[in-house]
């Protein structure tokens, strides 16, 4: 997995939460760390990736999934899951 698109897809997730760095973290990791992780200067661990999904609400393969594997009607899916669980109509 790309170290950018890891981090563009954490970062998307966090904000879709309306969560900032230092929410998501808590006293697991660093908020600096979060930040370069999002930058794709970072990777994390398999812990540390197991951690932010539980807080963001998403399953590890959301974040490791491969674009190509990936349906292309995810981010609609995605979207409408996130409004079906705020429970906009």
């Amino acid at each position: 997995m790309n170290p950018k698109l890891l981090g563009q897809r954490i970062k998307e997730a966090r904000l879709a939460k309306k969560m900032t760095q230092t929410e998501v973290v808590g006293s697991f990791i660093t908020r600096n760390m979060l930040s370069q992780i999002e930058n794709g200067s970072a990777r994390p661990s398999m812990k540390t990736l197991q951690y932010l999904s539980a807080r963001l609400g998403k399953p590890v393969s959301f974040f490791l999934e491969e674009e190509g594997a990936v349906s292309p009607n995810r981010r609609s899916m995605d979207r409408a899951r996130e409004a079906f669980d705020a429970g906009d109509d």
